[in-house]
């Protein structure tokens, strides 16, 4: 094999190896009674709307501690998404809770895109609209409830819904 032919495979190897262990990873699975080992501070914009959810259940005043923040990357343009789920008991019903998402707009703004009860959010790989779609899992006596969501215009909506036992 040629000295330089092999250089540049080995090189490329290395940055290959390089990107894979220093690309920006994150958590695509969350569930309800899941802590994030890198909970995030809310925004004030987010507070706000996490702070009027949980004052719905009479908790007395609700604190950030009560809820997991994840950065998440919903769209590849650069700016890092939430999702916010609590995991306080008072603000949460038997098995299910709500998941917020919320779309990076730069200098700490966001937009909530996403609000659905369930017991687990995936972010999946595949895109539509240059946007992830997310899966939402619920349980429904007994079976399970599989909803397929996509972004359109401004936030999410309902795709496709499906039980299995």
């Amino acid at each position: 094999m040629n000295r330089g032919v092999l250089k540049k495979s080995i090189a490329l190897a290395f940055l290959l190896f390089f990107l894979s262990v220093n690309s920006y990873s994150q958590k695509t699975t969350f569930g309800m009674d899941e802590k994030t080992k890198s909970s995030v501070a809310p925004t004030a914009a987010v507070w706000n709307i996490l702070k009027r959810y949980a004052l719905e259940f009479n908790c007395g005043e609700p604190r950030k501690n009560w809820f997991q923040i994840a950065k998440i990357n919903i769209n590849d343009d650069k700016k890092y998404d939430l999702v916010a789920y609590p995991v306080e008991n008072c603000i949460q019903g038997n098995n299910i809770t709500n998941f917020f998402v919320f779309r990076g707009l730069g200098k700490n703004k966001f937009s909530l895109v996403l609000k659905v009860g369930g017991i687990g959010l995936s972010i999946l790989k595949k895109k539509r609209n240059s946007f992830n779609q997310i899966e939402v899992n619920s349980f429904v006596g007994q079976k399970i409830l599989t909803r397929h969501f996509l972004f359109r215009k401004k936030s999410y909506s309902l795709s496709s819904e499906s039980y299995t036992d």
